[in-house]
């Protein structure tokens, strides 16, 4: 196999070495570093032959809209993340709460 540091490939859960691409043979799942550039490079083709935006200059307002409804849907889940870390930090502990209920 060949090493992380020589070719530069994922890392593998368990210590078990991967071929950067390709799943071990035992777990049967492709890496996570790839199923993320897949995963960029899927949203970059349906942007550009599905939604149709491009570097056009008739294509600003087009690019503005999708610029800021991500920007939207980013600030609504990071606070709601926020506020349910806050939440969660501020709850009593299971452990005294079983002590009130007895």
């Amino acid at each position: 196999m060949i090493r992380r540091a020589a070719r530069g490939g994922c890392p593998s859960p368990r210590g078990a070495q991967r071929i950067h691409g390709l799943a071990h043979w035992s777990t049967r799942r492709p890496c996570q570093c790839c199923l993320r550039r897949w995963l960029f490079a899927q949203m970059g083709v349906h942007a550009a032959f599905f939604l149709h935006i491009s570097r056009a200059p008739d294509q600003a307002n087009n690019s503005f809209a999708v610029a800021s409804g991500v920007f939207v849907t980013g600030l609504i889940v990071f606070g709601s993340i926020m506020i349910m870390a806050h939440h969660n930090h501020k709850m009593m502990p299971m452990d005294e709460l079983m002590k009130m209920q007895r």
